[in-house]
């Protein structure tokens, strides 16, 4: 396979960290999300899966964007939907097909290794697809229209996205900023985050350009202080601030531009 020069820089970052933390990555997915045992509305990775779970899943077909280790994949069949997960990472495909024995489940899972902007899909094939935190990995406009072309008319999209604001970003990525809270990653010591050397936020363009493809889309805003849990790095700090949050954005509904996460739900 030719890949891009981003798309063989994420394939070498994930090939050598799934390979420094297969251990973590192969033992079994907490499946709170899908249980129930609690309501998390302000946290957008519980809420993508309301969102979800408000339609007819028994039996669809769902493509996992970017599945990495199957965390995702794993939840999305407990919930009796026949998953398909893609990664560019052969290490993460290694790790997601362990870690769907483990869990008894795979027979119900098909990973693959691909890349989003080349699939070998049929068209209109998936009832559903979906992704966390993979559309600022990929080259948006080669990627999208392939995603639009696998996913059945009537079918619907749901990505959970890093998003920019150019005012913290600016700030973030200063000199002052890099210095107080310098960046890092998993593979570094970091606990909470891993980034790629050419992974990039989605822009307001980006987010545009990607409800464009579809008739119709639902955008969901989270994360304004919850920036904060970058530097405490403590989750119960990190719960709160997250509340606090989405209360904010109930009542001021105008503050959603200083979001750095979003939910876009795609309609075809």
């Amino acid at each position: 396979m030719d890949y891009t020069e981003r798309q063989l820089s994420e394939k070498n970052h994930y090939d050598k960290f799934y390979s420094l933390f297969r251990k973590e990555y192969t033992e079994k997915v907490n499946l709170d999300v899908v249980d129930r045992s609690a309501e998390k509305p302000y946290n957008a990775y519980w809420k993508i899966y309301d969102l979800l779970k408000n339609n007819d899943l028994s039996g669809k077909r769902i493509l996992d964007c970017g599945c990495g280790a199957g965390e995702h994949s794993i939840r999305l069949a407990a919930l009796g939907l026949n998953v398909y997960g893609v990664d560019i990472s052969k290490m993460a495909i290694e790790c997601a097909r362990q870690r769907a024995r483990n869990h008894g489940v795979e027979e119900q899972i098909i990973f693959s290794l691909n890349t989003l902007e080349k699939m070998p899909f049929d068209d209109k094939y998936f009832d559903f697809v979906f992704g966390i935190d993979v559309l600022h990995h990929v080259n948006i406009e080669r990627a999208i229209p392939e995603i639009k072309r696998v996913l059945k008319d009537g079918g619907k999209g749901f990505f959970k996205e890093w998003k920019e604001f150019k005012l913290f970003d600016v700030v973030r990525n200063s000199k002052i900023g890099l210095m107080l809270v310098p960046k890092t990653n998993h593979m570094n010591g970091d606990p909470f985050f891993d980034n790629t050397p050419m992974e990039k936020k989605l822009t307001s363009n980006d987010i545009l350009y990607i409800r464009n493809n579809f008739y119709h889309s639902d955008l969901y805003h989270f994360y304004i202080l919850g920036r904060l849990s970058r530097v405490l790095q403590k989750t119960a700090v990190k719960e709160k601030l997250l509340m606090l949050d989405y209360r904010m954005m109930n009542i001021l509904p105008f503050i959603n531009r200083l979001a750095g996460e979003v939910i876009i739900v795609l309609y075809k």
